[in-house]
């Protein structure tokens, strides 16, 4: 690359200092990045390798989120199932209380009842 670079660069004179600095600052970096090259192979191999994993985990977040939403939404009908038992249990309590008044009022009148036909 260097080399077609330095024959383009005697054969036309015509590129600017600006444009020739910018050019060996690539070459520069496609020097120090030549090191690299080698691990490429066994990057890609463990990336390939880590990607069912990945899958799985983002599998696992989504499965958390519903469960969040899941525990959400049962939250809101346990607190909703309690003010209804509530409501209930005072509701019971009144009728059995009116049930007790009216079995009174009902043995009041029968004693009223024997009395009177005595």
């Amino acid at each position: 690359l260097q080399q077609k670079l330095g024959s383009a660069g005697d054969g036309n004179n015509s590129l600017d200092s600006d444009r020739m600095s910018k050019i060996d600052e690539m070459t520069t970096a496609a020097e120090r990045s030549r090191p690299m090259y080698d691990a490429l192979p066994e990057l890609i191999h463990r990336l390939e390798s880590l990607q069912g994993l990945h899958s799985e985990a983002g599998k696992f977040s989504n499965s958390l989120l519903e469960l969040d939403s899941l525990q959400s939404q049962l939250s809101v009908q346990m607190k909703n199932n309690q003010s209804l038992l509530n409501q209930t249990k005072q509701k019971f309590q009144s009728n059995l209380e009116n049930i007790n008044k009216n079995f009174e009022s009902l043995f009041e009148r029968i004693e009223n009842v024997k009395q009177a036909r005595k």
